[in-house]
């Protein structure tokens, strides 16, 4: 977790796909850090962030944007999903990230200095890696880097068979 004068923290999980019910989260296949493939360009079709957003009590009646960026090794920002074209077909754009607002409303007696956790899932699909190596979804509050999840995406090693 990445210090944050916001008081804002992240924890997030990489999962195969999460959804949120009741407060809770519920993930599908969590828990991975590479994803294998024989071939590039390399689609995957979901990835899931699991994310527990815990919100300061200065932080709870207020407009919070959360952003979430997809980074190269190199900290550059890959897209997110194939290409979407324009309404007049001139041209294409790939979205280069997501962002949600929203308000976490203070539970009442809530203690000052006290902060509340909220459970969050985002899936994201079509993926497209160019090649091999090491990513990582940035996560801001507000415009501050909060958090980083990193994994890889590899060419898995084939067994070798020996005969005779």
């Amino acid at each position: 977790m990445i210090e944050n004068p916001g008081e804002f923290a992240i924890n997030a999980m990489l999962c195969d796909s999460v959804s949120t019910a009741e407060g809770k989260l519920f993930v599908h296949g969590g828990g991975w850090s590479s994803l294998g493939t024989p071939k590039f360009p390399f689609v995957q079709p979901r990835i899931g962030l699991a994310i527990l957003l815990s919100v300061p009590y200065s932080g709870t009646n207020k407009a919070i944007m959360l952003e979430i960026k997809l980074e190269n090794e190199d900290g550059e920002v890959v897209p997110l999903g194939p290409p979407q074209r324009i309404p007049d077909g001139s041209e294409e754009r790939r979205p280069m990230g997501v962002g949600v607002q929203l308000t976490v409303p203070r539970m009442t007696a809530m203690p000052l200095g006290e902060s509340q956790v909220v459970p969050l899932a985002v899936n994201l699909d079509q993926l497209v890696f160019q090649s091999p190596g090491y990513y990582r979804f940035a996560l801001s509050i507000n415009g501050l880097l909060v958090e980083r999840v990193p994994f890889r995406v590899l060419v898995p090693q084939q067994t070798i068979v020996r005969r005779g």
